[in-house]
């Protein structure tokens, strides 16, 4: 099996700016390979630290091009690649007032998406060097309001309109400018004099040095992630504690302000909300407790929502850690049943009620537990969710203390049997589009006459959704070898398609596709077989093998007009130029 043409995922995922990391071996040497991703919205994966982040977490595009398009300038030139910026690399551009007496400025030339303009808050950072001005502000809108002056002779900060505002030099002269504020239509890095006022006249000579915007939904500025134009960037996620590809479909949180319980569309009975009580799983202190009063009665906040889909399957999840109590109850009203969940020991309760109900829970480290319930939407199409706060299972009254409670954090109504990854909102519902996966034009890569797909997965999905895990084709469906579930989350097929006509499809009973699964596939003339986490091979013997192969796809389907997507996450995948024996497939495969 040294013959391996590709390998991508294993030890080798890494996530560029733009791309996933993949290896191909050439004369033993692993080269990149850049695997295109569309999906076109933000989304969360959880980091190599165990943290839940967005991904992109840095909304701002062309983060060290101002001279790009995307940055508007007003008054203002932008001479690029001026001077050493702060990671040793000669990309820090100087930005040049222009000769009018007038505001002088940089903007991105649109709000980051995601983010709702007079809404939402969030974190603004730049790296910033004095040259021949000193003084310029950070803010989100060209006026003084909500932002901070920065001096970057002596690191000061003055008239400060933000929530908060902080500077860190990080050395040969530069400085990391920090604001936190309401999200205003645009970014601006608003240039000032050494005076600091606001309008002036420059002599498009003198001027400063910017490198490294970024924007963060989160409480904190992090780690700066450079970027261009890359919504489209894969999740490399870490929840299984190794890295994996995380694939999904589109879902939508219908749950507005997921994450602000405070929020009056948050109805609290019997009980409090404490915001920013404590460290959540992306790694900021905004995770809220709710305390319960004095009363003998139930302690708890609920929600009101009206589905569109009635009588469909709809999973709410919401992110909970014990404090002085370590059960919480989430149910319907509607359809009066839902379940208490364990935060000391992680494990899923006592029934409430008789509907039709399902529950999980999953430990997403530092006691913190992702708890969530699926049920069939009421007839009528309506859920009623509570979040109760509990001294023991299948307790719902009892009189509390006044300062007990637990820490609750993300939560998430979604159309569909089990649970995806959090999806932040604010004041509207958030979609996030289907991860699609492929790379085209590597005709040099793929075995044309015979060859060998290999991929190990665990799929999280629906049963009854066809999926193709792994498929090399030409570009269409007439001509492609492909791995998928065969509407089953217990049988899984193999199948070569050739001039539109199916040549071999090996059906495989496995024991469940949630577990990690590992399948190879070889194929040349008339000589197909396949293996599935170790088992004894399934053959075919009669078949051709199309041509001109040249694309890979991972996790889904983007040619059908409905894309059919794994939820879930790939592990790892190889393509092999020559069709293994049976016992390399057996091997290979082995748990």
């Amino acid at each position: 099996m040294a013959n391996t043409s590709l390998k991508i995922g294993g030890n080798n995922w890494a996530v560029k700016e733009d791309n996933l990391l993949g290896y191909n071996v050439i004369q033993n040497k692993y080269v990149p390979i850049e695997m295109d991703t569309v999906r076109a919205t933000t989304a969360t994966r959880v980091n190599e630290n165990g943290l839940i982040e967005v991904v992109p977490k840095n909304l701002a595009s062309y983060s060290e091009q101002f001279d790009n398009a995307n940055w508007i300038k007003n008054n203002a030139v932008v001479t690029a690649n001026s001077t050493i910026s702060p990671n040793g690399s000669l990309t820090a551009d100087k930005i040049i007032p222009s000769a009018v007496l007038d505001y002088h400025y940089l903007r991105l030339a649109s709000a980051p998406i995601n983010l709702i303009s007079g809404v939402s808050v969030a974190t603004y950072s730049i790296y910033a060097k004095q040259g021949e001005y000193y003084n310029f502000r950070l803010g989100t809108s060209a006026s003084a309001g909500n932002g901070a002056t920065f001096n970057l002779s002596n690191g000061t900060i003055s008239n400060n309109t933000a929530i908060s505002a902080s500077i860190e030099d990080v050395g040969n002269g530069w400085y990391r400018c920090i604001v936190r504020g309401l999200v205003g239509s645009v970014l601006d890095s608003l240039i000032l004099n050494n005076l600091g006022v606001d309008t002036f006249e420059g002599n498009a000579v003198n001027g400063l040095f910017l490198w490294g915007a970024q924007i963060e939904a989160n409480s904190t500025a992090t780690s700066y992630f450079p970027t261009t134009d890359r919504l489209n960037i894969p999740r490399i996620d870490y929840s299984s504690g190794e890295a994996s590809l995380l694939v999904e479909g589109q879902r939508t949180n219908l749950v507005t302000y997921s994450n602000d319980f405070t929020n009056s569309i948050w109805t609290k009975v019997n009980a409090s909300i404490s915001s920013n009580s404590v460290t959540s799983p992306d790694g900021t202190q905004n995770a809220s407790k709710l305390v319960e009063d004095t009363a003998n009665s139930s302690h708890y906040f609920r929600n009101d929502f009206t589905l569109v889909n009635s009588g469909s399957s709809y999973t709410y999840s919401i992110f909970a850690k014990k404090a002085e109590r370590n059960f919480i109850l989430l149910f319907d009203s509607y359809i009066n049943s839902g379940f208490w969940f364990n935060l000391d020991s992680g494990i899923v309760g006592s029934k409430y009620g008789t509907g039709a109900v399902t529950a999980n829970i999953q430990n997403f480290g530092n006691n913190w537990y992702k708890c969530s319930i699926t049920f069939t939407s009421h007839s009528g199409g309506y859920a009623l969710l509570f979040n109760n706060v509990t001294n023991a299972d299948n307790v719902i009254s009892y009189t509390g203390n006044g300062t007990s409670g637990v820490y609750l954090w993300g939560a998430q109504l979604e159309a569909g049997s089990y649970a995806t990854s959090y999806i932040p909102t604010v004041a509207s519902a958030v979609t996030r589009n289907a991860d699609v996966i492929s790379k085209t034009g590597i005709s040099d890569l793929i075995g044309q006459t015979e060859g060998t797909v290999f991929i190990e997965f665990k799929d999280d999905g629906e049963a009854s959704s066809f999926t193709n895990y792994l498929r090399i084709d030409d570009g269409t469906t007439n001509n492609n070898i492909s791995v998928y579930k065969n509407n089953s989350l217990s049988s899984l097929g193999a199948a070569v398609t050739t001039s539109g006509v199916l040549q071999c499809n090996l059906i495989n009973s496995v024991g469940n596709l949630k577990n990690i699964t590992k399948v190879a596939f070889s194929y040349k003339l008339n000589s197909f077989s396949v293996s599935v986490n170790g088992s004894a091979i399934l053959k075919d013997t009669l078949g051709t093998v199309p041509l001109l192969l040249s694309r890979i796809k991972i996790g889904g389907d983007s040619v059908n007009s409905i894309p059919t997507i794994l939820s879930g996450k790939v592990n790892l995948v190889k393509l092999y130029k020559t069709a293994l024996t049976d016992s390399e497939l057996i091997s290979l495969t082995t748990l």
